[in-house]
């Protein structure tokens, strides 16, 4: 029971979405005032196409903050045996890399870019080399609200990509059905 706690189930298991995640509570957060912006100017016809990927990023970045806050940023002793302690706590990634390729949707991406920014990860975001599409567009277009000091993002062919490997903590593609 205590290698991985809870977790260690899950990487046995397929996890499918059946729901909107549930936010119980009202999160204010820099990052939701961009998501709510974004959805605004779309409603107004910026960047119109992807008006359902900003409503799932609305859900999404309030259910990053929400879990973020209340579980994956403490420690836990969920066994309480007395005269023991069993403390479980997540250990944070120090950079991690995102790659982006010609069919990654806007939520993909995005989406991914926020997790990492409420968990405080560094970020390392690949672009494919010959990529160019609205997702970019808009990716460079809000790059001082996604990125931060100790980001980086580049432009790369895939042999540049996997140099910065060895940099990095874990590998992520947008499109998770680009490495099945």
């Amino acid at each position: 029971r205590k290698a991985g706690f809870y977790n260690y189930i899950t990487q046995f298991s397929d996890f499918e979405e059946v729901a909107e995640p549930k936010v119980t509570t009202s999160i204010k957060h820099p990052l939701i005032d961009a998501v709510q912006k974004w959805s605004e100017e779309c409603h107004k016809g910026a960047h119109s196409a992807y008006k359902e990927d900003f409503s799932k990023l609305e859900i999404a970045t309030a259910s990053y903050i929400e879990n973020y806050h209340d579980e994956f940023s403490k420690e836990k002793d969920y066994a309480n045996v007395r005269g023991e302690d069993n403390i479980f706590k997540y250990i944070p990634l120090h950079k991690i890399a995102l790659r982006i390729t010609k069919d990654d949707s806007l939520f993909g991406v995005v989406s991914r870019i926020i997790a990492a920014k409420v968990s405080k990860i560094s970020l390392h975001v690949s672009i494919d080399m010959p990529v160019e599409n609205g997702v970019v567009s808009f990716i460079y277009e809000n790059k001082e609200l996604l990125f931060g000091a100790h980001d980086t993002i580049a432009r790369e062919s895939e042999q540049e990509f996997v140099a910065c490997f060895g940099k990095v903590d874990k590998i992520f593609y947008a499109d998770e059905s680009f490495i099945s």
